[in-house]
């Protein structure tokens, strides 16, 4: 599988990739099927999420998405234009998650430990 497109989490004033989760999903299903999308290899689930921690509460901060309908809607937000022709962006969401457990933030990316197994089957 390509390489995928991290979900970005700000915790303490920086911003982490976040590469693990403990216990997944990290966003509920029904959220998500809220949401059509079109993916790509670069990222199969269909969108990529920023996540920020306030207070010591993981909130869903926005999501952006190559979406099939502009005026979707995503937990009461309207989608914004982000750039090209399908690229929005629901914004400001601050949205609390009822997730416990641990998550796995790095800086950066080690092109050395990439593995690229081409496409899969689904």
């Amino acid at each position: 599988m390509t390489v995928q497109i991290p979900d970005l989490v700000v915790f303490e004033g920086q911003t982490w990739f976040l590469q693990g989760v403990e216990h997944p999903p990290l966003l509920p299903t029904a959220w998500l099927d809220e949401v059509q999308t079109y993916n790509s290899s670069a990222c199969v689930r269909g969108y990529t999420a920023e996540f920020v921690v306030q207070d010591g509460q993981l909130m869903l901060d926005s999501l952006q998405a190559d979406l099939m309908d502009p005026f979707q809607t995503f937990l009461g937000h309207a989608a914004q234009a982000t750039g090209p022709e399908g690229a929005f962006v629901f914004p400001h969401l601050q949205q609390p998650l009822a997730y416990s457990g641990g998550l796995l933030l790095c800086q950066g990316f080690i092109p050395e430990l990439r593995v690229n197994s081409g496409f899969q089957r689904p």
